[in-house]
């Protein structure tokens, strides 16, 4: 089964809020963000999908080809946008309610992403390119990864705030 999930890693800062926690790591919970992470993972992959999503360059889509196109149209599939045939793939990244989405959230970590099987054909930075290009649709801007990251570091300096640590901003 393959998997493409988000994994989030904390910044420098956010390193360092977590290592002022000490006695206090047990108490912290940061279910509430990464269940607000989570749905806006959902909806940027949306846009991603509906390619209103500017990401870097590398991850842009490239269009169908002509060849590709004339046999999408052939088969009733013309009206159809990039990996959306089915709309299985899609459903799966971005709601909750499909079978393959995957949305998991604990007291300190989240993992987003689908167990789709043929998604990874298409979403795999890694793999080869022969003959299917490169859709990367589970990989959020740079800027939405950081507003990620500062949704934790928040909820971590105001947690501790509430605990009686004292954060540095």
């Amino acid at each position: 089964m393959s998997k493409n999930l988000l994994t989030i890693q904390l910044d420098r800062r956010s390193r360092e809020l977590l290592s002022k926690i000490g006695n206090h790591a047990g108490s912290l919970n940061l279910k509430n963000s990464f269940n607000s992470i989570g749905r806006q993972y959902r909806k940027e992959v949306s846009l991603i999908f509906a390619r209103k999503q500017v990401r870097q360059p590398n991850l842009k889509w490239p269009d169908l080809t002509e060849r590709t196109k004339i046999d999408k149209a052939k088969k009733g599939f013309g009206s159809k946008g990039i990996l959306e045939r089915t709309g299985e793939l899609r459903r799966s990244m971005t709601s909750r309610s499909s079978s393959d989405n995957i949305s998991t959230i604990g007291k300190n970590f989240g993992v987003f992403g689908s167990s789709n099987k043929y998604g990874n054909y298409h979403d795999n930075v890694k793999g080869s390119r022969k003959k299917i290009p490169l859709r990367n649709f589970s990989i959020p801007s740079q800027s939405t990864y950081g507003v990620f990251l500062r949704i934790i570091e928040e909820d971590i300096g105001e947690q501790l705030k509430y605990l009686g640590v004292k954060i540095d901003r």
